[in-house]
Formats: C-alpha cells, structure tokens, sequence
C-alpha cells in the first residue's frame, strides 16, 4: 500500500513538471511573437518626415531575457528615407530592447550609410550607439570613425545623427583626414544635405604634413 502511494506520488510531481515546462515553453513562444511584434509595429510606424523598418528574418537568433523582458537580434537592419527623401541604413551585429523603454534600441557593432545629393555618400561605423525611434535620433559611441566616397576620414570620440534632418553633430574632439591636409577640431557639425562643415572651438589645420595627422 505504501509503495503504490508513493508510486503515485512520484507520478504526479512528474505529471505536474511536465504541465510546468510546457507552461514555460508556451510563455516564452508568446512572450517571443509579443516582443516582435511590438518591436516590428513601432518600427515600422510611418512619422511625418521619415520611415523606419527592421530586417531580421532569423528568428532563432533572438534571445529572450524573461527576467528583465529584454529581446536581443543578432544581424539587424534599421533603414529608411529622411526628410530629403534620401536613404540611410543602419546595420549592427547585435541589437536589444526592453519592454519598459520600446523606443529606444541599444546596439553594437554599428555601420551606418547615408546617402547625400550628388552620388555623395557617408559610411560611419562604431563599437556601440543608442537609436531612439521616436526622435529618429541615433548616438554613437566609442571607435567612431566616418569615411566617404570622396575619401575623406574622420575620427571622433562620440557622435549624434539626427535622420529626420540628416544632420551630424559632435561635442567632442575630431580628427579629419583629406589627401595631404589634417584638420584637429574640439567639435564640428555637418548640415545642409553636406555642403556646410562647421568647426568649433579650437581648429588645428595642417597641410602637407601626413605624419602629425594622427587618430585621436
């Protein structure tokens, strides 16, 4: 009699184990549709000046924290056109999201392309960047470096692009580098669809001199 207690016992906690993990496996199935589908609605919200999608076709991918609702995709593509009807792109090799804040996206590995009047084309990449949705305002961070058709290159600490009016700002130090001149400058801006370049306070200009043009 006791041993078919028991016997019982131990198949009911096993019964009940099996209910809770394919409980927890429904959870995460719909946690994970949940996640993307909100994530592909505001991102594909049409605004007044600019239009917004993501690309990410391999789901498997994804990782989901359910412990801080966070959704991580590996591979993602953001791109649009601003309000010049110009195109950009952006494509990071992570990039996650939190329930508690859908807007804003947090990325790594970052290469952004803008496309400019005239064939004229920006690529900047990045180690890390924070793009807020609602502002179509992306931040980068860390390693940032700007090259263009035109074989310009710059290197910047940090820097914001505002894609609604396809400006490009930075608060901190720059060093641009074109064929035999250098340019060293504390800040700068790029407006106007490219043709104004402002340099603020403090310009170092060398010419002909490669060698001191050096990364900051």
């Amino acid at each position: 009699m006791s041993d078919k207690y028991h016997h019982n016992q131990i198949k009911s906690v096993l019964e009940h184990s099996k209910r809770i993990r394919m409980l927890n496996k429904l959870i995460l199935m719909i946690l994970l549709l949940g996640i993307i589908t909100i994530i592909y609605n505001y991102l594909n919200h049409d605004g007044d000046t600019a239009s917004v999608s993501i690309i990410d076709s391999e789901y498997q991918d994804a990782r989901i924290d359910t412990l801080d609702n966070i959704l991580e995709i590996k591979n993602s593509v953001i791109s649009g056109i601003d309000s010049e009807n110009q195109s950009y792109e952006i494509t990071s090799k992570k990039t996650w999201n939190t329930l508690g804040n859908e807007n804003i996206l947090e990325m790594s590995g970052i290469k952004t392309r803008m496309m400019l009047k005239d064939n004229y084309s920006i690529n900047i990449t990045g180690d890390n960047a924070t793009y807020d949705n609602n502002k179509k305002y992306l931040k980068l961070r860390d390693n940032i470096e700007i090259r263009t058709n035109n074989r310009a290159i710059a290197f910047i600490k940090n820097m914001f692009i505002d894609l609604k009016k396809n400006k490009i700002m930075s608060p901190s130090p720059v060093t641009v580098k074109f064929k035999d001149i250098c340019i060293h400058s504390k800040a700068f801006e790029i407006n106007d669809n490219g043709d104004k370049i402002t340099f603020n306070n403090g310009v170092n200009l060398i010419i002909g001199e490669k060698s001191k043009c050096m990364e900051i």
